[in-house]
């Protein structure tokens, strides 16, 4: 069984995203979409608290992916990834390529680059995936989480409510888990494109500028 992650968080663009899911053409999957508790991404990590649930929840056999709410799964983006890992099952997760595009509030803007950045090969602890793929581009096997450390606790975090939500234990970049995926079992690619980011001007450390995007990357 595969496992569709969706965060609810853009009603502007969650039609969009509802419909690329609907679209796909093999179909043996469950699809999750709630709302990330209306938290801003801006200058915060990326919706997590969801995806955190969902995965542990997730039975040991599943294939579990992210979606976000402002980007789009090709037709054949279950298809390509999952029947990679049938194929493979000594693979723990892959990952397919993105169209990146900016939109602002009229519409489709340009497109901005192609994910992934230096071409498709294998992440591993040589090369690792952070700033050159998405989350959304991965699909993994549930059982990769019960062999690393939890993702979604970055160093520095706390579990008090009443901190600022960068350092708040339920929210983690989806950089670090796909890092930590990379340095443990190595992330394989499917090379073929299988969806499209939108950067737009909800979207994560994305501010638009004009006829272009200005990303914002926290690690810096």
């Amino acid at each position: 069984m595969i496992v569709i992650i969706t965060l609810f968080n853009k009603p502007k663009y969650i039609d969009d995203a509802f419909a690329s899911v609907e679209a796909q053409t093999r179909r043996d999957f469950v699809w999750a979409v709630r709302e990330d508790k209306g938290i801003d991404w801006r200058g915060r990590y990326p919706p997590a608290v969801f995806w955190n649930e969902q995965m542990e929840a997730a039975g040991m056999d599943d294939y579990c992916c992210w979606l976000s709410d402002d980007d789009l799964l090709l037709p054949n983006y279950v298809e390509d990834l999952a029947e990679f890992l049938d194929a493979h099952p000594e693979i723990m997760a892959c990952y397919g390529g993105s169209q990146v595009e900016t939109w602002n509030e009229n519409g489709k803007v340009m497109d901005a680059e192609f994910l992934p950045h230096g071409g498709y090969r294998v992440f591993d602890k040589d090369w690792s995936p952070s700033c050159k793929i998405d989350g959304g581009q991965l699909m993994v096997r549930r059982s990769a989480l019960e062999e690393i450390e939890r993702p979604w606790v970055p160093e520095g975090t706390t579990a008090d409510p009443n901190a600022h939500p960068i350092t708040v234990q339920e929210r983690y970049c989806d950089g670090l888990f796909a890092n930590k995926l990379a340095v443990a079992f190595g992330i394989h690619p499917i090379e073929r494109q299988v969806m499209v980011n939108r950067r737009t001007e909800l979207s994560a450390h994305t501010r638009i500028v004009g006829q272009g995007a200005i990303v914002a990357d926290w690690r810096k």
